[in-house]
């Protein structure tokens, strides 16, 4: 990974160099293959609690963020919770493969105890009533989440410029963006800020600002988290990942979160194996560890059209392969330049259906009075119909369902006329809503009056044939055209015809 082979830079300001916010390797005393494992091994052995631990990175976190601004919120409980671990140490009680460990967590993923914005002001101080199931996890194994991690606006954007609150800056040179759209968390980690943090990825945003950063970035197979409690973009797409200074944290963070959700019907049911248990440490491999492994190098990638340096970092990692003994061989994939539009056709379907949720507009409440047609076919049965009436309206579906109990005379003798085809559609609806759906039913019902409801400039109602276009001044007097036009709306056919199987319902005058 990048973590390993990259050298770190020096934190650069505008206007003056400050220490860097890394660690430099040394040779004599390398870094820690894990520091979750290393910190549980302080924390047991009580050679540090877990309070000074916290107090640590939340300097850490105060002193840098003003630069960085990984960070839309730092929780407030950080200290208290690494008490209440450090008394579970005092009494020897049972702790959660993360005690201890502080974690940040991209702004779409939901949190019981602070904001859940999505980097959007659309949701501007909503904090969910739940957390999400990755969230939830962390927390049974331990895990302090350290606050909610700056990202692009509902994920849609790949440097963190795209936020509704603030820019982060690239840890290793701060005119530079970190990536995105999980930019916050991964810059959260490359500059210490905590130990790993959760992002998500629908296209790439975790594992392009963990390469930005310098830091390790997973995107789980899709299905082995559960994505309840992420604020859906693509949700054919979408992942939480996990980010960490090395591939053990990943790969730990990843084992806590990982397995089947009851409130995701798309998490995999499958088994999750012990990842840490795979893990080698780096003295104990041989010169040659990947040795039998075939890896593919798609010419796609390398031709005409690629930026010079990608390409020389590309056969670089190749290079650096087969000296650790993988067979890399160069295949072709033709339909490779293919897969971006196909991406951006998924996930702008699936996006603009997933935040229609948020523009104020409720996809079923009719207005009437509009003049643009309108088909509608029925489905062959009805399990729920949503239909929203005003107060207004309320009353109107009451008295529509007397045709459909028989009982008009009893109720009205004005029921004995024949329904307009708005009232017919809402007939339609009750009849489908209330029976299995079938089309002897619907045809039941009296045949409608084909009528347009018009405004003239004197703000005076009249009804308007829409099938001849005369006009009357009363309903009254339309009900006395009414039979020249009479028509069965529902069923394709006019007059008693009961031959046809159509459902189709047209309306002339209601938008949904």
């Amino acid at each position: 990974m990048l973590s390993s082979v990259q050298t770190p830079r020096l934190l650069r300001f505008q206007s003056f160099s400050l220490k860097c916010l890394h660690t430099h390797p040394t040779t004599t005393s390398p870094p820690p293959h894990s520091q979750i494992l290393t910190i549980r091994k302080s924390l047991l052995s009580r050679e540090i609690s877990a309070v000074d631990l916290a107090g640590t990175f939340l300097n850490r976190l105060r002193n840098t963020e003003p630069h960085l601004k990984s960070f839309l919120y730092v929780s407030d409980v950080v200290l208290k919770e690494a008490e209440e671990i450090d008394r579970k140490i005092a009494e020897n009680e049972e702790l959660g493969p993360l005690a201890g460990v502080l974690v940040g967590v991209k702004d779409n993923i939901c949190t019981s105890d602070m904001p859940s914005t999505a980097g959007s002001k659309i949701l501007e101080n909503y904090r969910p009533p739940f957390d999400a199931t990755a969230v939830g996890k962390m927390k049974k194994c331990g895990a302090i989440v350290i606050g909610k991690t700056n990202m692009d606006e509902f994920g849609m954007g790949s440097t963190t410029e795209g936020s509704g609150y603030q820019v982060t800056a690239n840890p290793w040179d701060l005119s530079r963006v970190p990536g995105g759209s999980s930019g916050g968390s991964a810059a959260a980690v490359s500059a210490r800020q905590c130990m790993v943090s959760l992002g998500s990825d629908t296209g790439g945003s975790v594992r392009q600002p963990a390469s930005f950063c310098g830091v390790v970035g997973l995107k789980p197979t899709y299905g082995r988290v559960s994505r309840y409690g992420l604020v859906a973009y693509a949700s054919s797409l979408d992942v939480i990942g996990c980010f960490g200074s090395s591939v053990a944290d990943a790969g730990i963070l990843l084992h806590a979160i990982s397995g089947h959700d009851k409130f995701d019907a798309t998490s995999s049911k499958k088994e999750v194996p012990d990842f840490a248990s795979q893990f080698t440490a780096r003295d104990h491999l041989d010169s040659k560890p990947l040795k039998g492994l075939r890896v593919g190098l798609i010419r796609e990638t390398i031709e005409d059209g690629v930026d010079p340096d990608v390409i020389s970092s590309i056969r670089g990692a190749a290079s650096h392969l087969e000296e650790l003994g993988c067979t890399v061989t160069e295949v072709s994939l033709p339909s490779f330049s293919l897969g971006l539009p196909a991406y951006y056709i998924l996930a702008s379907s699936e996006s603009s259906s997933n935040l229609s949720r948020y523009d104020g507009i409720s996809p079923c409440r009719p207005i009437i009075g509009t003049h643009m047609p309108l088909s509608l076919t029925a489905p062959s049965s009805f399990t729920r119909v949503t239909f929203q009436f005003e107060s207004k309206g309320q009353q109107q579906l009451r008295y529509l369902e007397n045709w459909t109990t028989g009982e008009r005379s009893k109720r009205s003798r004005s029921m004995d006329r024949q329904p307009t085809e708005e009232e017919y559609l809402a007939l339609c609806l009750i009849m489908l809503a209330r029976s299995d759906g079938s089309v002897s039913q619907v045809r039941s019902l009296p045949p409608p009056v084909p009528v347009m409801k018009i405004h003239t400039p004197s703000e005076k109602m009249l009804y308007k044939c829409s099938v001849c276009g005369k006009g009357f001044g009363s309903y009254q007097a339309l009900g006395g055209h009414k039979t020249t036009h009479q028509k069965l709306i529902a069923g394709g056919g006019g007059g008693d015809d009961q031959s046809t199987t159509s459902t189709t319902i047209f309306c002339n005058f209601l938008k949904f």
